[in-house]
């Protein structure tokens, strides 16, 4: 069994402790439960990434147009760790169905 976690944040640095369980009899398998051990890592680091980019709901003026916050959404991304799933402010103008998120 193999894993990550997040031991310290600040506001510019993530550290992650990884641990991986090697098989003593297989080495495909000791690589199989490093790769996933790092790609778990790369997407806990990604999440933090994603939570920093974003913005804490208050309303956003673009030009002439007045974009305020849904809420926070659960989302999905695609990385190249793997999927990790953050929630994230969705933006909306007054004009019906205009969505953006803003990264």
């Amino acid at each position: 069994m193999s894993h990550a976690e997040i031991v310290e944040r600040s506001h510019a640095t993530v550290t992650l402790q990884v641990t991986i369980s090697l098989d003593p009899k297989s080495m495909l398998r000791s690589e199989e439960a490093i790769r996933d051990a790092l790609n778990n890592a790369g997407c806990l680091a990604a999440e933090q990434v994603l939570k920093q980019f974003d913005t804490d709901g208050s309303a956003i003026i673009l030009g002439d147009i007045k974009l305020t916050s849904k809420g926070l959404y659960h989302k999905t991304y695609q990385t190249q760790s793997g999927e990790p799933k953050v929630d994230r402010h969705v933006y909306q103008s007054r004009a019906p169905l205009k969505i953006v998120i803003v990264s």
